[in-house]
């Protein structure tokens, strides 16, 4: 499951008075990362107040202008006069973002999609008996956003789709003869497939007594 991103709203009181100055200002450190796809990492977030004498409310708002690429989570404390902790990026998919507050650019992220192993069938060609299950696995990649689906037929059919989601399936042939599963695995970053072959075994029949 996508989880949305977080936006940080940051209060703090800070001194101001009618004919005096007042204002903020906000560091992200580092101010530009690069990450691969289902990569995180950690932006440092210091918020400076500058002010004259009167109290008022002051405060920033953090968020990923792309909420499909990455998610924001994370903790920030105050000690005055510095807001300070930091904002935990994780990259779902390939493309820049932009983290803002209002109107204000103070982070980019770019992130990249590097090398995507393919799906690989462990097993691509089995021997079964007629009427028995046969269990068909593929190899496990943790990728954000990967969607597997398994279809029967030769790679390309998708007619007859069979099971989502899973690593392993496990289904009974229909009869004797030679069958064929897929299974395809679709990304932001990469698109694969990997075939089985089951060749079920036909009954022997018993020769006729004299």
């Amino acid at each position: 499951m996508i989880r949305p991103a977080m936006r940080f709203t940051l209060l703090a009181l800070v001194l101001a008075a009618p004919s005096a100055f007042a204002f903020e200002v906000a560091y992200l450190t580092p101010d530009s990362i690069v990450l691969r796809v289902g990569e995180a990492a950690d932006i440092g977030v210091s918020v400076h107040h500058v002010s004259g004498l009167n109290y008022e409310m002051w405060g920033f708002t953090f968020a990923a202008d792309r909420e499909d690429i990455v998610t924001l989570d994370g903790t920030l404390h105050y000690a005055h006069p510095v807001w300070s902790g930091t904002i935990h990026v994780m990259a779902l998919a390939p493309g820049t973002v932009q983290i803002m507050s209002g109107n204000k650019p103070y982070a980019t992220v770019e992130v990249t999609c590097g090398y995507i192993e393919p799906l690989r069938a462990l097993t691509p060609e089995i021997i079964a008996k007629r009427g028995e299950p046969v269990k068909l696995s593929v190899t496990t990649i943790n990728e954000p956003g990967r969607v597997l689906t398994w279809y029967a037929g030769r790679v390309g059919d998708t007619s007859h789709p069979l099971a989502a989601n899973s690593f392993d399936l496990e289904i009974t042939p229909p009869g004797a003869g030679t069958h064929y599963v897929w299974a395809s695995a679709k990304s932001p970053c990469a698109s694969s497939t990997a075939e089985f072959r089951i060749d079920v075994l036909s009954p022997r029949r018993r020769a006729a007594g004299r």
